[in-house]
């Protein structure tokens, strides 16, 4: 009996469904995580290598923000803004990147207990 016959080498077309998948499913995730809710009323901004930090604080104050933090390198801005289009501001004046500041522990963070008097 005869095996089988005809080419069983690895294409590269074999994995496009697989990638396409991928870059869909990464694209949502990232969408989700980077799109800010205002839900606390704070956004990082991340300045673009091109943009000068002057600038970026002016984009800042001109949206109606006020400045929270600065990290040690100035590439990432605390901001606070009580304008729920305020990243939709900062994306018109050029600005990179805003999303929302993530909270540090995830699922295993400890709760906030309020005491009432």
């Amino acid at each position: 009996m005869r095996g089988l016959s005809g080419d069983h080498r690895f294409h590269i077309r074999d994995l496009v469904p697989a990638i396409l998948l991928l870059v869909l499913l990464l694209g949502g995730l990232a969408a989700a995580v980077l799109t800010p809710t205002g839900k606390d009323d704070q956004y990082v901004v991340m300045v673009a290598p091109w943009r000068t930090l002057n600038s970026v604080i002016n984009s800042i104050q001109l949206a109606e923000g006020a400045i929270i933090s600065v990290n040690a390198s100035s590439s990432l801005i605390t901001v606070y803004s009580e304008h729920k289009d305020f990243p939709s501001r900062l994306y018109k004046d050029g600005e990179w990147l805003v999303f929302e500041p993530l909270q540090p522990g995830g699922c295993f963070a400890i709760q906030e207990r309020t005491t009432a008097a």
